[in-house]
């Protein structure tokens, strides 16, 4: 089952965003900080009480397999570029012990759905390209690659 975050989530969401922590360190650890200290409680409660962001959770009989955390993001039309109106995906993240059994595509249908209530008109984010799984997963649910992002780095 998908659903809203609540704060009673707090132990077993501080456990899920430590594996995701692990997961982006193992691929990006010049990009990532490993660390236990990922989510406090006054952190949660704060996403939470915010309309502009999603904190959902996939909750099995075993606890909580996955989260997706996205915000929406809007900014007026300026002379040079359109206006923005789009939900952007910080994290979606899935236990290692449930990839591949639609956890994933569950809590990015949620997102979906929660960014045509706040009227976003477009659905965002980046993924490693070590994330092979998670990028067969945008492609299939409708995701098109739009940019690459490039990095160096220097001595």
């Amino acid at each position: 089952m998908i659903r809203d975050a609540v704060l009673n989530d707090y132990d077993e969401l501080h456990r899920l965003f430590v594996e995701e922590n692990r997961y982006t360190y193992s691929i990006a650890p010049d990009k990532t900080v490993l660390t236990d200290e990922v989510l406090s409680r006054d952190e949660l409660d704060h996403i939470i009480g915010n309309d502009q962001r999603l904190l959902a959770v996939c909750e099995s009989d075993h606890g909580l397999s996955g989260l997706v955390f996205a915000k929406h993001h809007k900014e007026a039309e300026s002379r040079w570029s359109p206006e923005v109106n789009s939900v952007y995906i910080e994290i979606l993240f899935v236990s290692d012990h449930m990839r591949g059994q639609g956890v994933g595509t569950k809590l990015l249908s949620y997102t979906k759905q929660w960014s045509h209530t706040v009227g976003a008109s477009s659905l965002e984010l980046d993924v490693w390209n070590e994330s092979s799984a998670a990028i067969r997963l945008y492609e299939r649910t409708g995701m098109k690659e739009r940019r690459k992002y490039m990095t160096m780095a220097l001595s």
